[in-house]
């Protein structure tokens, strides 16, 4: 999950605030229905004798303009739909009801909401809808139900909305990439695993650890899927690490120039491409450190072959010292600096 600006969507807009016969939308029929606001109309219908059928939603205006606002993936997992099945489309808050923190079903949801831009969200079925799904719980697999569905949890002690003037007091533990920074709340390992970050916005609000649980991220064939990605990107890097060295090593062949602007465009290619861009951005972040580490050491130890005096020897062994520290297994995504770099590597130079 990434952060994504919401689009403005006149489109999309129009269609959900159509009227219908009587010459009411879907937040006036359900706001007159459900909390006896009337609509302020010079000549009013009958006031509804049953519960609007929210159906706006579903208008093909509005799922373009969420599949154009995600690049076709799923808000929550990132997957392309193509991956995972149709596109659902999404109420983060739920409009029909809400399961209370015992589980139990509580209508009606949140009804003024149902037809409203900024409550949807593009979702695959999977985080959409509640269904068996085998997940990898502190390392066992486990059948377990995941998926979205009428799930709502906030914060201990927030109180629960009834209509739009009750929205900011309440405290949701459920992320939203539109309005939430998805990073201070997920860390995606290159295994393909996720975790809730260690960061003091998941401390102070788990907002991490809930929305793993609610959606299912750590669903087995998402992880295998992530970790697929990873792999390929771990591939393409040790490809640049390697040209990075050839051209250090033999500037005079220019040969090595053309194979590192291939390898560069490999790997760009694929971060700009890939599905699971919280784990792709993770990646290629820390990518950045090591490569410029990488070609400290690189030019280090071409300084000290043609000039082996102490000073440059010295500067071998700092940049060797400031390569380990990728290698700490406290340290993020050390397992994939192992790979990119062995350490015997390094101890052999």
């Amino acid at each position: 999950m990434i952060r994504v600006s919401r689009a403005v969507a006149a489109h999309a807009n129009a269609a959900l605030a159509a009227t219908n016969k009587s010459g009411l939308n879907e937040l006036e029929c359900a706001l007159w229905y459900y909390s006896d606001i009337v609509p302020d109309k010079p000549k009013l219908p009958k006031k509804p004798r049953a519960a609007p059928k929210f159906s706006a939603y579903r208008d093909q205006r509005v799922k373009d303009a969420l599949i154009s606002m995600f690049g076709g993936r799923c808000a929550y997992c990132e997957s392309s739909y193509d991956h995972t099945g149709p596109m659902a489309v999404e109420h983060y808050r739920p409009k029909g009801g809400y399961l209370d923190e015992n589980g139990k079903l509580r209508k009606p949801g949140y009804f003024w909401l149902a037809a409203d831009w900024n409550n949807l969200l593009p979702s695959c079925t999977d985080c959409n809808g509640e269904r068996n799904q085998v997940r990898r719980i502190d390392g066992a697999l486990v059948k377990s139900k995941s998926g979205k569905a009428n799930k709502f949890p906030l914060a201990a002690g927030s109180p629960r909305a009834t209509g739009p003037a009750g929205i900011q007091a309440e405290v949701p533990l459920l992320l939203n990439p539109c309005n939430d920074n998805p990073q201070h709340h997920l860390f995606f390992r290159e295994d393909g695993f996720v975790e809730p970050a260690a960061d003091a916005h998941e401390r102070s609000v788990p907002k991490g650890m809930v929305t793993i649980d609610v959606c299912g991220l750590d669903r087995v064939a998402l992880i295998a899927q992530r970790r697929s990605y990873a792999l390929r990107l771990a591939s393409c890097m040790r490809r640049v690490l390697e040209c990075d060295g050839n051209i250090i090593k033999y500037p005079a062949d220019m040969s090595f120039d053309s194979q590192h602007t291939n390898a560069l465009k490999s790997l760009n290619d694929l971060c700009r491409d890939s599905d699971y861009q919280a784990l792709t951005q993770g990646l290629a972040a820390f990518f950045r450190l090591l490569q410029a580490a990488t070609i400290d050491y690189f030019q280090a130890v071409e300084l000290w072959r043609a000039s082996p005096v102490a000073v440059h020897r010295q500067r071998v062994i700092t940049t060797i010292a400031k390569l380990k520290r990728f290698f700490d297994p406290a340290a993020p995504f050390s397992d994939l600096a192992r790979r990119l770099i062995p350490p015997d590597f390094l101890m052999g130079r």
